[in-house]
């Protein structure tokens, strides 16, 4: 019995090893696609932007959003500037009118 049970044991350790062995095999594979998929990102990126550093990336991506959001806040200024002028002509002529 006790050599049935060391068999049966040795048996089970047998295809864990080999569903190990074919779990390492899918994971290279993976980590290879991954790689190549990263390498394929970078040049694009490169070609893009013209550097595939991340830090790099991220500075350019910072100093964007911050120029778009300058320009948002000139262009709402703008046309508060634009609504007083209106008002002001507005009351200009509304005075003109009655006076």
């Amino acid at each position: 019995m006790q050599k049935a049970d060391l068999a049966s044991t040795l048996a089970s350790l047998n295809q864990r090893e080999q569903q190990t062995r074919t779990d390492e095999a899918v994971i290279r594979n993976q980590q290879k696609e991954i790689q190549t998929q990263l390498s394929a990102a970078q040049a694009e990126a490169l070609k893009k932007h013209g550097t595939s550093d991340l830090a790099e990336l991220r500075s350019k991506y910072s100093k964007s959003k911050e120029a778009d959001t300058t320009a948002v806040q000139e262009y709402e200024q703008a046309l508060v500037l634009r609504e007083e002028i209106i008002r002001t002509i507005n009351e200009s002529v509304e005075a003109i009118r009655l006076g």
